[in-house]
């Protein structure tokens, strides 16, 4: 120090460190936090609007640039932000954080090109039918299926619903079906070109075709898909005049749902009144005659002996007690309707606890009964049928009661269940078959010198109780049983298999104490438990 002044090197040690700093050292903060927020900006408009239109790409650029200004500006200055401790663990973290979002993206990516899904309900409510996926494997040429529906609330549940199911037909068919939702508010032009005139309407189209469904349940598709390849659908007759079940009974001795299930499998169900017609119709697919009361005349015995003999199809649903003269018909095959109930005494095998509504759960190897899980045969008789068929017939026992059944032939026994008993001699012991498949080829055919004879195919059951109104719908398989059998007979047995599955609506009960263990095991009691572990985990590191 010379006079009470500084030397000249302590003014040029402090001269720059006491200088305000540049405008870019001043810029470069806030230049690189815009630069950020345009990013972040970028990022969020892309996930709002799903477009990488202008705005985003001006976003992206102006974010991009100021945050490469802020760098160019002090690029020593970042280096040495980014190689601290602090800012290594950062990156670290970020390095981790990114390989988990792409190890997300991946899995996502594999998701959407292989689609596999887990039906965990007890029913397999979500998931397609064996008869479904055989019809969709079957598609070989685009079906294009579209959806009307609004976009208001109301319409919301029905599409989503619908849309989840289609979905798993694009998927199955191999891009042959697809689908799309149109709002006919929006488009009336093409709601009028389909004829849709209410909301709620699907369309199906394939090449000139056209079929459409108002309700959004896998039968009502599967139906219509079936409709649209086989436009010509499988004709069932069923036999009256015989006090036979009628067919828009709505009782429970009815057989109306029954109906309303052939429709849904594209058969068109029509009565068959032989005593006026003398013949069966050459478009049938089959004759169902089911449960008469009445004797057939001769002539329509004959009617319906024509018919098998030119590879006729016939289903037979008999009764005990009651004789309506089909023996002749089935005579020629040592085939016999018994007249007797059967009992069944195996608790294992009854249905409300009644010993005449057997339940059989056994089944041989036969197309009819593949997939059948059980079967509830109630007030039903027996049949005799010879063991390995009979000539050019091949005969096979659907159903079988156990062996601690019989035929009770003490009518007192149908009034006092205290009558029922074995009696040697005059009952028949079990087990006693109570449903058999008939096929007969022509004596060139069963040679094998004729492939192409008619083949005549019959189903006989010994009770026209077990498709009626009050047992159709019981998680039995009957229906199945029955639709099953309608196939074989119409020679369509790529078609039979379980049915689309109803709605099954399951409803939780809870007590109070269990509502509140949920409630506040959700709310307070898992919070608290990971407030705790944190506690003791920062009280372990003091």
């Amino acid at each position: 120090m010379k006079n009470g002044r500084p030397t000249g090197s302590t003014r040029a040690a402090s001269g720059p460190e006491g200088a305000a700093p540049s405008l870019p050292d001043r810029l470069k903060a806030p230049l690189g936090g815009l630069g950020l927020l345009l990013l972040l900006g970028a990022a969020g408009y892309y996930l709002v609007f799903g477009a990488f239109d202008n705005p985003m790409r001006i976003m992206l650029a102006a974010g991009i640039l100021l945050l490469g200004i802020a760098v160019a500006i002090d690029p020593e200055a970042v280096w040495g932000r980014l190689t601290t401790r602090s800012s290594l663990y950062g990156g670290n973290t970020l390095a981790l954080a990114a390989l988990f979002l792409g190890v997300l993206g991946l899995l996502n990516v594999l998701g959407a090109r292989r689609h596999e899904r887990w039906d965990l309900t007890a029913s397999k409510q979500f998931s397609l039918s064996d008869e479904t996926i055989k019809v969709i494997e079957q598609v070989n040429r685009p079906i294009q299926i579209t959806g009307f529906f609004s976009n208001e609330q109301a319409d919301a549940g029905r599409k989503t619903e619908l849309a989840d199911l289609l979905r798993e037909y694009q998927i199955r068919s191999g891009g042959n079906i697809s689908y799309e939702f149109v709002d006919p508010v929006e488009r009336p032009g093409l709601a009028q070109q389909f004829g849709v005139r209410e909301f709620g309407t699907t369309v199906l189209t394939m090449d000139d075709r056209r079929q459409q469904i108002t309700g959004t349940r896998e039968s009502d598709v599967t139906t219509a898909i079936l409709r649209l390849q086989n436009p010509q659908p499988k004709k069932a007759y069923f036999t009256t005049g015989h006090n036979e079940h009628r067919l828009d009974g709505l009782d429970n001795d009815g057989y109306s749902q029954l109906k309303t299930s052939m429709e849904s499998s594209n058969f068109v169900v029509e009565p068959l009144n032989l005593f006026a017609t003398s013949s069966v119709p050459e478009d049938a697919s089959l004759v169902v005659i089911g449960g008469p009361k009445l004797p057939f005349g001769e002539a329509e015995q004959d009617a319906i002996r024509r018919y098998l003999d030119g590879g006729g199809k016939v289903m037979i649903l008999a009764d005990p007690k009651l004789d309506a003269g089909l023996g002749a018909l089935l005579s020629p095959w040592s085939v016999e309707i018994g007249q007797n109930y059967v009992v069944e005494t195996d608790p294992s095998a009854l249905a409300f606890r009644s010993p005449f509504s057997p339940v059989i759960t056994k089944f041989p190897v036969h197309k009819i009964v593949e997939q059948i899980p059980s079967l509830l045969v109630p007030a039903t008789t027996y049949l005799s049928v010879p063991s390995g068929g009979q000539g050019s017939a091949t005969i096979t026992a659907l159903a079988q009661t156990t062996e601690r059944s019989w035929a009770e032939s003490d009518d007192a026994a149908l009034r006092d269940p205290a009558a029922i008993r074995f009696d040697e001699g005059a009952d028949v012991r079990g087990p006693l078959t109570v449903a058999a498949a008939i096929e007969v080829r022509s004596d060139s055919a069963a040679r094998g010198e004729d492939t192409s004879g008619p083949i005549a195919r019959l189903v006989v059951m010994g009770s026209s109780q077990v498709v009626a109104n009050q047992l159709f719908q019981l998680p039995v398989g009957n229906r199945d049983f029955f639709l099953n059998a309608a196939n074989w007979l119409a020679e369509a047995e790529e078609l039979i298999s379980i049915r689309a599955k109803p709605t099954d609506n399951r409803t939780i009960f809870l007590t109070g104490a269990q509502q509140n263990t949920i409630l506040y095991s959700t709310t307070l009691f898992l919070p608290l438990l990971v407030l705790g572990l944190g506690a003791a985990v920062w009280w372990s590191r003091r």
